[in-house]
C-alpha cells in the first residue's frame, strides 16, 4: 500500500509546540499549510488526498458524525499564511535522533535535502525540482491549450475554406449570369438595330441618306481612316434588287481632294436568282440643297456589259458612279446650303419597272 501523504513528526520542535500547526488529517506538523471554510487545518498533500476521496472534512465528521457535512472544494480551500509565518520562526531539530541540525522551522527541508539519512519516509522535494515539475504542469496545460486552440483553429479554417468555397461558387454564378445579361444586352441591341433598319429601309427604289458630322468624316477621309462610307441597303421592291450608295467625302480618282465623289453599288440579295440580270434600271443620284432650290443632279444608265452591274457573287460589285460629283467650293459655300448644320442628304432614285 502507498505511504499515505502527511506532515512532520511533532518531535522536531524543541519547545512546546502551538495546536495550530497540527494537521487535522495525519497529526503531523502542518507542511504548507491550508485551511478550510469550516476553520480546520491540513497539510496541502492531506487537503489534496481528501479532495480525491470523499471531499468531507474528517474533523467536522468527527465532532459531529450525525449531520450531512457539505463537501469541501478547491473554492472553500486556502493557504493559511498566519499560521505559515509562526511556524517558519519555530526553532526545531531534525527527527532523526543521531543528527545535531537545530535550526529554525523554514530550514527543515533544505536540511532533509542535503541529509538523505534523515529523511526516514518524508518525501522532500528539491525546491529545484518543484520548480521543474510546475514548469512542467504549467506546460502541459499550455499544451492542452494549444491543441485545443489548433482544434479550434483548424475547424475555423475548414469552415472558412468551405465559405470561400461557397463565395467561390456564387462569384462564379454570378460571372455566368453577368455574361449571360451582357450577351442577351448585346442580342436586345442587335435586335433593337435590326428594328430600326427595317423601319427605316426602303422597299421602293429610293433612298433619302442623311451624312451628319460631314467635317470630321471628311477629315477621316483626308486622313485616310475611312475614305469612304456607305449608306444602309435599299430595295426596288420586297423581293428585289439590293443596293446602297457609296461616298468618298474627299473625293476618289479624278475628283479627290477636290470633289465629294457619289457612286451606286449593286449588292448581294436573297432574291437574286429569280431576278433580271444583269441589272438596267436607270438610276438618278441627287444631292439635296437644304433650301431647296438648286439640288445638284446626276442621272446614268447602267452598262451592260460592266461586271458593277452582274449578278453579285460578292457581297457587293465595284461602285459606279460619278468622281466629280459636286466640288467642295460649292459645298462649303453656305449660301447655296448642301451643308446645314453640319449635314448634307442624298437621294438616290432606282427606275421602278411595273412588274416591281
Amino acid at each position: 500500500m502507498a505511504t499515505l501523504p502527511h506532515g512532520f513528526p511533532t518531535s522536531i520542535f524543541v519547545e512546546n509546540s502551538d495546536p495550530d500547526f497540527i494537521c487535522c488529517k495525519c497529526h503531523h506538523v502542518l507542511r504548507n499549510p491550508m485551511q478550510t471554510t469550516c476553520g480546520h487545518r491540513f497539510c496541502k498533500e492531506c487537503i489534496d488526498y481528501i479532495l480525491g476521496s470523499n471531499s468531507i472534512c474528517p474533523t467536522c465528521l468527527e465532532e459531529e458524525p450525525d449531520i450531512d457535512h457539505i463537501q469541501l472544494t478547491v473554492s472553500s480551500i486556502y493557504p493559511d499564511n498566519g499560521v505559515n509565518r509562526k511556524l517558519r520562526k519555530c526553532k526545531v531539530k531534525c527527527f532523526n535522533e543521531e543528527c545535531s541540525w537545530s535550526d529554525i522551522f523554514c530550514k527543515l527541508e533544505e536540511h532533509l535535502i542535503h541529509s538523505e539519512p534523515c529523511r526516514g519516509d518524508i518525501i522532500v522535494v528539491d525546491p529545484r525540482d518543484k520548480r521543474l515539475k510546475e514548469i512542467q504542469e504549467t506546460v502541459s496545460i499550455m499544451s492542452d491549450e494549444i491543441k485545443k486552440l489548433s482544434e479550434a483553429m483548424t475547424t475555423s479554417e475548414t469552415a472558412l475554406l468551405a465559405e470561400r468555397k461557397r463565395n467561390d461558387e456564387i462569384d462564379e454564378k454570378v460571372l455566368i449570369m453577368k455574361r449571360k445579361l451582357a450577351l442577351k444586352e448585346v442580342l436586345i441591341e442587335e435586335l433593337k438595330l435590326k428594328v430600326d433598319r427595317l423601319e427605316t429601309v426602303s422597299y421602293d427604289g429610293i433612298i433619302t441618306w442623311k451624312i451628319s458630322d460631314v467635317s470630321q468624316k471628311r477629315q477621316d477621309a483626308i486622313d485616310g481612316k475611312t475614305p469612304s462610307i456607305y449608306s444602309p441597303p435599299f430595295y426596288t421592291s420586297k423581293a428585289g434588287y439590293k443596293m446602297c450608295g457609296r461616298v468618298y467625302l474627299n473625293g476618289d480618282g479624278m475628283g479627290k481632294g477636290t470633289h465629294l465623289s457619289i457612286f451606286f453599288v449593286i449588292m448581294r440579295g436573297q432574291y437574286d436568282a429569280i431576278l433580271s440580270w444583269p441589272f438596267n434600271r436607270k438610276v438618278t443620284i441627287i444631292l439635296l440643297d437644304h433650301n431647296n432650290k438648286d439640288h445638284v443632279l446626276d442621272a446614268f444608265r447602267p452598262d451592260p456589259t460592266s461586271t458593277s452591274f452582274a449578278r453579285p457573287t460578292t457581297e457587293m460589285n465595284i461602285a459606279s458612279g460619278c468622281p466629280l460629283f459636286a466640288p467642295w467650293t460649292n459645298l462649303n459655300n453656305h449660301d447655296l446650303g448642301y451643308i446645314k448644320d453640319n449635314t448634307l442628304f442624298i437621294r438616290i432614285h432606282v427606275e421602278s419597272l411595273n412588274i416591281d
